[in-house]
């Protein structure tokens, strides 16, 4: 990412590791399904279903979901500078997504019951004139000391502006 004269970097990060549990859980759980079915049906019918074709469905499913937790993850990257916040998706191709940080009305973080306990969540970014609806920061460690630091970096930039 190429910084703007004068701009630095203050902090920059992906979504958590952690914030991927939840998807694990959520989509993890149902790629059981085609494996209890099989043994549910045999347990209480004539039918002698291979258990060895649920074991390999299932097997299947967890990797998918392995694998779309781990892209997804390295799809996102979010950038906090000076005079922007940035959010930057894509491996193969790329779409990014800026807004200065003057413009930034209103930050809100967001946290389920399970991120929570997980100690992630989301950082929600309004800005002026435009329409960001889905500007926001997911999955990231302590959204609150984010909120903050962003809070902080807007403070530092009002004063450099009005110094100058």
């Amino acid at each position: 990412m190429d910084l703007i004269e004068g701009e630095t970097k203050v902090w920059s990060g992906r979504p958590s590791w952690r914030s991927m549990l939840s998807f694990y859980f959520t989509w993890g759980i149902p790629a059981l399904i085609p494996l209890v079915v099989i043994l549910v049906v045999r347990a209480l019918s004539d039918e002698t279903w291979p258990i060895w074709v649920g074991v390999v469905i299932t097997l299947i499913l967890l990797v998918l979901v392995a694998l779309i937790a781990w892209f997804t993850r390295l799809d996102q990257q979010f950038t906090v500078t000076s005079h922007r916040l940035i959010i930057r998706h894509g491996i193969l191709s790329r779409h990014e997504q800026s807004a200065h940080i003057d413009r930034v009305q209103n930050v809100s973080t967001r946290q389920t019951l399970i991120d929570r306990m997980l100690k992630v969540g989301s950082v929600d970014f309004d800005t002026a004139g435009t329409d960001d609806y889905e500007f926001v920061f997911d999955g990231v460690n302590d959204p609150q000391k984010l909120r903050e630091l962003i809070a902080q970096t807007y403070t530092d930039r009002v004063r450099e502006f009005e110094r100058n």
